[in-house]
């Protein structure tokens, strides 16, 4: 038998928290660790859906409030890294599933963050371009490790559309100034040198402008 005893507030008013018993057979439906009382998160819009009210619990009922409960952990958890640092919807995903969430919790996760406005791509993209430009990095760079960190078509286009007003040469010519006071005259340095500047991301055209500049 499967039933709920308590529905109360958590998370500051942002989730339910239903506390069941489980007895019997039932018992085993929490993945076979002997635990005859458990608790489930849920986002308002779940306990809405659900229609919870304190008494027994069917088992259809039981593995919706179960997977409910994985979402709106996942959702919480994902809330939680945010925190820390920026993520685009799909690292969290990733992120997630890392931390032992199914697939389906850890996409919902990335999905309603994003809908709430807790992850805005374009601005974080846009952020992160501005950091790597003024730490000496060229838009190729740039645009890979965006790429890298999952970020989608919009935010990958808003910071490809910023990175169109940054005056690469100078960075590049900055580059150069801090790394070898002038561009090497020796033609192996040469070529070693336009192999770094191209290793932090650096066009040819861009090196080429960054040489006339200096």
């Amino acid at each position: 038998m499967i039933e709920i005893v308590a529905l109360r507030s958590a998370e500051n008013g942002g989730a339910v928290l239903a506390e069941c018993v489980l007895t019997g057979d039932d018992v085993e439906q929490t993945g076979g660790k002997p635990r005859r009382r458990r608790s489930f998160m849920l986002l308002p819009e779940f306990y809405r859906e659900l229609g919870l009210k304190k008494g027994p619990l069917g088992r259809e009922a039981f593995m919706e409030l179960a997977e409910a409960d994985e979402k709106s952990r996942a959702f919480f958890a994902g809330e939680r890294l945010l925190g820390y640092a920026s993520n685009s919807s799909g690292q969290i995903t990733y992120k997630l599933r890392r931390r032992g969430f199914s697939a389906a919790a850890a996409e919902f996760a990335g999905i309603r963050l994003a809908a709430s406005g807790e992850i805005d791509e374009r601005r974080d993209a846009v952020r992160m371009a501005e950091r790597l430009a003024a730490s000496g990095k060229g838009r190729i760079r740039i645009m890979g490790q965006l790429a890298a960190r999952s970020y989608g078509p919009d935010a990958m286009a808003a910071a490809s559309e910023y990175l169109g007003t940054v005056d690469f040469p100078e960075i590049c010519a900055g580059v150069i100034k801090k790394k070898w006071g002038a561009f090497p005259e020796d033609p192996d340095a040469r070529k070693k040198a336009v192999a770094a500047l191209m290793r932090l991301g650096f066009s040819s055209e861009d090196i080429r402008g960054a040489v006339r500049r200096r």
